[in-house]
């Protein structure tokens, strides 16, 4: 019998939408800061990729949708979302090569707005995914240890690892010898900043799905 089979027997459709809305908001918030990390904005003294603004929120998804099923679910949606973000790129890529209608003009603003370098592509794919799954096996390793004892802690050392993990790798990947390296240390060091600010500013909605579950007695 299919092991993943057994997790969803006799569980309601209440849980399951819920399931699937964590997941579609995963995957588009996921391709929305992907693309706005296409341009390094200033914020006080700061500079960083605007997609740092929105990013910290897929850590909160990734969390609420590890706790409400399991790690195997988990690691398929993150894995989805890197493929999702590879075929916009690559969509975007196709529309900005092929040939603009003469009659309309040369149209060349959406290639230059939107078509990210390869670098950029790889980075994004390449960070996100794996610094997700490193996050939901040190997630399961510490709800392992700990049960249902401080939960927190499964964000917190999670998110303590996954963050400068997939900050660093996306950074080098994508701007190395594109911006000086002090500006590359400045957006690197910015990003893991307020990354880890906002998951710690949202870290009460990973216990508002906790509580949301247990209210509905679900698994």
């Amino acid at each position: 019998m299919n092991p993943y089979k057994q997790t969803i027997d006799g569980i309601g459709t209440t849980y399951w939408a819920g399931v699937v809305l964590l997941s579609i908001l995963y995957v588009v918030l996921s391709m929305l800061s992907n693309l706005s990390s296409l341009r390094i904005i200033k914020v006080f003294t700061l500079s960083m990729d605007a997609g740092s603004l929105f990013y910290p929120l897929t850590f909160v998804l990734r969390d609420m949708l590890h706790q409400k099923t399991n790690l195997t679910l988990t690691n398929r949606v993150v894995v989805y979302a890197g493929l999702s973000n590879f075929l916009m790129f690559s969509i975007i890529y196709v529309v900005s090569v092929l040939p603009a209608d003469p009659a309309v003009g040369p149209q060349t603003a959406f290639g230059q707005v939107l078509l990210p370098s390869i670098r950029i592509i790889l980075g994004s794919v390449i960070a996100g995914v794996t610094a997700e799954l490193l996050d939901g096996l040190i997630y399961q390793a510490v709800q392992r240890r700990f049960g249902e004892k401080r939960r927190y802690l499964r964000v917190v050392l999670s998110n303590a690892v996954s963050i400068p993990f997939d900050t660093a790798i996306m950074s080098t990947i994508a701007f190395y010898g594109l911006i000086d390296n002090a500006t590359l240390i400045s957006v690197t060091w910015s990003n893991i900043l307020l990354k880890y600010a906002f998951s710690f500013i949202l870290l009460p909605l990973f216990y508002l799905s906790i509580a949301k579950r247990q209210m509905d007695g679900s698994h």
